[in-house]
């Protein structure tokens, strides 16, 4: 599969970065990706929606380091593998944790006083609807838009769902 996926990149740079993400984090995705599903070939077409999305925004993960490229492949394998499990009427019931360190520059503009675990602590406590559009807002500084592409949700609702996250967010540091 890596080299249909290589095939569909123009450049030589961008086959190099594709296949060192590829390779680091494929194993990881599928286990995600099966874990939800319990159905290897639908675990693949998870991963393989979620590489796509990465080819068709290679230049975007760049100015990424290692520990934001895995968040955000985790966020989209995850929210993939969810999608299909509705599709076959089913209500998911895993929750798959995982595990993120950051230099904690994102989320000092959330609350600047926040150390970075503390705040890393804070948005696992939120349900996963909020914790999601955070972590990609703010940790990976993606707009609303690609938000939106990558839940399969509209803007609005990205916007939204972001908004009611700080908002908890703040709650929970008065507790």
């Amino acid at each position: 599969m890596l080299y249909l996926y290589l095939s569909m990149l123009s450049s030589e740079k961008d086959r190099n970065f594709f296949e060192k993400i590829y390779l680091e984090h494929r194993d990881l995705m599928f286990n995600m990706a099966n874990k939800i599903l319990n159905d290897r070939h639908r675990a693949e077409d998870a991963v393989h929606s979620a590489f796509m999305k990465v080819i068709n925004n290679v230049e975007k993960f760049y100015s990424m380091d290692c520990h934001k490229i895995k968040a955000y492949l985790v966020i989209v394998v995850e929210n993939t593998a969810k999608d299909i499990y509705r599709v076959l009427d089913k209500s998911p019931v895993i929750e798959v944790q995982y595990d993120i360190s950051d230099d904690g520059s994102t989320e000092n503009r959330i609350h600047a006083h926040l150390e970075a675990g503390e705040m890393l602590d804070r948005i696992e406590a939120l349900p996963q609807i909020y914790r999601d559009v955070l972590l990609l807002r703010c940790y990976h500084e993606l707009s609303y838009n690609d938000i939106a592409d990558i839940l399969n949700m509209s803007e609005e609702l990205a916007r939204q769902r972001v908004a009611r996250g700080r908002a908890l967010l703040l709650n929970l540091g008065g507790k």
